[in-house]
Formats: C-alpha cells, structure tokens, sequence
C-alpha cells in the first residue's frame, strides 16, 4: 500500500513539474480563447450474442462521454463519464456499473503521457447493494489526428496500479481505450 502512495506521488509530481514547464513555454497560448481550449470526446460500446460457459443470450451497452480542457498546449485535464449495461434476458436479469475518471494528458507530437483516477460504482453479486471501487490506470496512448487536427482517433494501453486480484471486479489490470476527440487539439 505504501508503494502505491509513493508511485501516485511521483506520477503527480511528474504531471505537475511538466504542467509548470509547459506554463512558462506558453505566454502566447493565454490569448487562445476558452472555447479553443476545450475538446470533447468519448466512446462505447455494443455487443450481443450467447455466454459460451452457461448458453445464455446477453447484451452489453457502455458510453463513455469526455469533456477534456488544454491548460497549456501539451497538458490538459478532464473527466470521462462511465456507464456499462449488461443484460442477461433470458435469466430475467440485469444491472448497471457507472463511474467518472478524471484525467491528466502531457502530449509529446502525437504520443501522450496519461494518468486517471476512476471511480466506479458497481452492484454486488446479489444485485441488491453496490459497492465502490476505485482504479488508477496510467498509460501512454497515440493520437491520429483527423480533418485537419480538429479531431483524433487515440489508442491508449493503460496499466492500473491499484489492481488487486483478489478483490477487484476487473479481470485484468490492462487497459485498452480507442476513443474519439474533437475539438482544438494541436500536435
């Protein structure tokens, strides 16, 4: 555990000593108006069919809305909002995880430094209770920029540094995000 607070310490150290060497650097960007700061995004998910171990028929649904705010040219924060479905028709059942992550992006071109705090909401096995959990993912991920660097599609692969087997819901502690950006994005 002790572990963990120090890498969370020096990941935002990091974050933070690039933020105020970005800030220096970038005099010019303080005429950028607000609205060219922000970029919104996001991504989801659909997926139907039969679990393969019990043959039940099943839907998944999750949207991940982004709202992101560039403080300097090469940092930005901001959150996504989480929300996953799953439906399992045939047993009459169903529930619903749901979460926000805030976030920390240092792009380097079109590579980018990333770090998020996630907490997600997610129902007890019974489905009468829910339980809170929280992740730490930090990762790198890759911009493709679209229609003139109005827009992105980014890759990230993101490791969570709170993963703990025993008690997490998640299977692994990788990450793998594709999602979409629009808005004032420079490379």
């Amino acid at each position: 555990m002790k572990r963990s607070y120090e890498f969370i310490g020096l990941v935002s150290f990091v974050f933070f000593s690039l933020s105020i060497c970005e800030a220096q650097n970038a005099s010019s960007f303080d005429r950028v108006p607000v609205s060219e700061r922000i970029y919104f995004g996001g991504g989801g998910s659909f997926r139907t069919g039969v679990n393969q171990a019990y043959g039940y028929r099943y839907n998944y649904i999750a949207l991940s809305p982004m709202i992101g705010f560039m403080l300097s040219p090469k940092f930005s924060v901001g959150s996504f909002v989480n929300f996953q479905h799953y439906g399992y028709p045939d047993q009459g059942f169903s529930n619903n995880q749901y979460g926000v992550s805030p976030f920390a992006q240092y792009r380097i071109s079109k590579i980018f430094a990333y770090a998020e705090y996630s907490v997600l909401s997610v129902p007890t096995i019974d489905n009468v209770s829910r339980k809170i959990y929280t992740r730490l993912p930090i990762g790198l991920g890759y911009s493709m920029p679209l229609g003139g660097g109005k827009a992105s599609i980014n890759v990230m692969a993101l490791y969570d540094i709170k993963y703990n087997r025993t008690t997490s819901p998640f299977f692994s502690p990788w990450i793998i995000r594709v999602f979409i950006s629009a808005g004032k994005i420079s490379f």
